[in-house]
């Protein structure tokens, strides 16, 4: 036999076993190690299982189906996003869950137009009753008071005992504690004038005082801010006050100041009598339009065909621009004005009687034509 058939060195075959057993460890400690990476992956996969599930295949959140339950107050504070009302509704027991109202307020298109403010709420609710809840105006639990500008104090009153559901006496009663309502010293104990118009939105437990008094207290802020004098407070409220009822042209206001003040100069105006309509109405609690020629000889301290000067108090409750606007008025030497109509509100000045009778008579003419009731117009 030649040397290719012949059995192999023992070295050889050594070196093959030493191969053979090599390669079986190597494959003994692969699989070990690939079992130990499996029961990783399974232990992991167990603990994020949860987290994935929530993820891709998301529970159901909680929510309430049934009975609702007592009725809460519950705040939804200014600049609230769906998920901050979620936990203030949470937290009172409103809902079962944040999310349920989160996907609530998402699928409702309209519940961006949640306002702010204080809501009676039922505990237990459906997370989509609860954004339907909040926008209903009716759950508002606030009451809130909107005073116009020109507002005499007898019809704040009587707003407020509307909307406070009280009877007007009631309110009238409770307006004379002027001490707890604040009322400053230059009022003289009439709140008149001081009751500064705006929007108030008030809590269900609030006394007709308090709100009287922020309505003061807004009006005293008003005027600290303006820089008027606070010895000219009073006076000048009272001049504001005449001019938003006499004309409705706000560029009209700083002429109708200028006329007053020339009418309260002797030099100028030297009967001393403003002889200013609205104020003698005010002082018989009748309108332009109920007005005769009768009452202008009625004795009130506002009327002023009969006594001189400004009248005792404010006659309406004028809006702050307005109070700016007759504060230090325009050169002029105006003595009369008269809006010839009313719905438009167009006014004249003089600086003349004849000039003046020309324009009341314009005014006479358009309001026999316009309105029922005679009237006899005299500035």
């Amino acid at each position: 036999m030649t040397e290719f058939f012949d059995a192999p060195p023992e070295s050889t075959r050594q070196s093959r076993r030493s191969t053979r057993g090599h390669r079986i460890w190597h494959t003994l400690r692969v699989g070990l190690v690939l079992l130990v990476v499996a029961a990783f992956v399974t232990f992991a996969g167990t603990l994020a299982w949860p987290h994935v599930r929530d993820v891709f295949i998301p529970e159901k959140a909680a929510d309430y189906s049934g009975t609702p339950g007592k009725e809460v107050l519950v705040a939804i504070p200014e600049g609230s996003t769906g998920a901050q009302m979620a936990d203030v509704l949470l937290k009172a027991g409103v809902v079962a869950s944040k999310q349920a109202f989160v996907d609530a307020f998402t699928a409702n298109p309209r519940s961006n137009s949640i306002q702010p403010g204080t809501y009676y709420l039922k505990t237990h609710i459906s997370a989509a009753d609860a954004v339907t809840a909040l926008l209903d105006p009716a759950a508002r639990a606030e009451y809130t008071v909107t005073i116009p500008e020109g507002f005499t104090t007898a019809a704040i009153y009587e707003k407020i005992a509307n909307v406070f559901k009280l009877n007007v006496n009631d309110v009238t009663k409770q307006a004379k504690d002027v001490q707890a309502i604040g009322l400053p010293a230059e009022a003289k104990g009439n709140l008149e004038g001081w009751l500064a118009p705006g929007q108030y939105i008030f809590m269900p437990d609030t006394s007709v005082v308090q709100a009287l008094k922020q309505m003061v207290a807004n009006r005293v802020k008003e005027l600290e801010a303006s820089g008027i004098a606070r010895d000219q407070w009073q006076r000048q409220l009272t001049i504001a006050s005449i001019a938003e009822k006499e004309v409705s042209n706000p560029d009209d206001l700083p002429k109708v100041a200028r006329t007053i003040e020339n009418r309260l100069n002797e030099k100028l105006w030297p009967e001393g009598l403003l002889k200013v309509d609205s104020s003698v109405l005010y002082g018989l609690g009748k309108s332009l339009d109920t007005a005769t020629s009768e009452d202008y000889k009625k004795d009130t301290p506002y009327n002023t065909y009969i006594h001189p000067g400004l009248p005792p108090t404010p006659i309406c409750n004028p809006g702050i621009a307005v109070v700016k606007a007759t504060v230090n008025p325009p050169a002029g030497n105006w003595l009369y004005w008269v809006t010839v109509n009313l719905d438009t509100g167009e006014t004249h000045f003089s600086t003349t009687l004849d000039e003046h009778e020309k324009y009341a008579k314009q005014f006479q003419e358009w309001y026999a034509k316009n309105r029922p009731a005679e009237q006899e117009s005299a500035q």
